[in-house]
């Protein structure tokens, strides 16, 4: 088995070699990587091949109820259907709710919004561990920013990480 595989098993409380200490170490280091990114938007950014379109992202949210990832700008007169989203939300409070939202620039006003599903899959260290890997097919317009947010409802300090999967709308 591979690392993520062995993560994956770990978290789910499937049944691997890897000890529980040996995967929260590597969830904060992962998550203290992720919180030396850029304060709006530090990613991978766009592949694009044929109709396959791929983005990611990450930023560090720090003291807010409300953090916002604002990933790439879609291709001018290209749709863009997200089909599978995967996040990683680390927070000092719990999360009360997140989502994927169309907002035409970053820190636009929010034009329409799907609800998320994140799941605890740890709290450790004052820090609560959610992640979303959710099938979604949801129509982002040219020139828009696919914009992850999360909420708290109090301030939390922590990294969010999106990335998704999806197709190029054939005109």
């Amino acid at each position: 088995m591979n690392y993520a595989t062995n993560l994956r098993n770990e978290l789910s409380g499937g049944t691997t070699k890897v000890s529980r200490w040996k995967t929260v170490f590597h969830i904060v280091a992962a998550s203290a990587v992720m919180l030396l990114s850029a304060p709006e938007r530090s990613g991978a950014g766009v592949v694009t091949t044929g109709n396959y379109y791929e983005d990611s992202g990450a930023t560090s949210c720090s003291s807010k109820d409300i953090c916002r990832l604002s990933l790439t700008l879609t291709p001018a007169s290209k749709f863009v259907t997200v089909n599978r989203l995967s996040c990683l939300f680390v927070t000092t409070a719990p999360l009360r709710n997140a989502f994927l939202a169309v907002t035409p620039s970053i820190g636009g006003a929010i034009s329409r919004d799907y609800y998320l599903q994140p799941e605890l899959t740890s709290y450790t260290g004052g820090q609560y561990f959610y992640t979303v890997d959710q099938e979604i097919g949801f129509l982002v317009g040219p020139l828009r920013h696919p914009t992850i947010f999360s909420y708290t409802g109090g301030t939390s300090t922590g990294p969010m990480h999106c990335s998704f999967i999806g197709t190029i709308a054939k005109q």
